[in-house]
């Protein structure tokens, strides 16, 4: 299951249920900032390290 960089806040929903209001504004910039740092780059496989990385945190959550 990966996650759209286009819908971040969709992404957001799907990992945070139970966090606090601040934890989700800290969840919500950290998420921004990775976008900003990984744009468009992808893995050897094709898929984008955004997607990647999302997908990781939606596993884990």
């Amino acid at each position: 299951m990966t996650a759209s960089i286009d819908h971040l806040p969709d992404s957001l929903l799907a990992i945070g249920p139970g966090l606090s209001a601040a934890e989700q504004a800290a969840l919500a910039r950290a998420l921004t900032l990775a976008q900003q740092a990984y744009g468009e780059r992808c893995l050897s496989t094709g898929e984008t390290m955004m997607a990647h990385a999302l997908g990781m945190a939606l596993q884990v959550a």
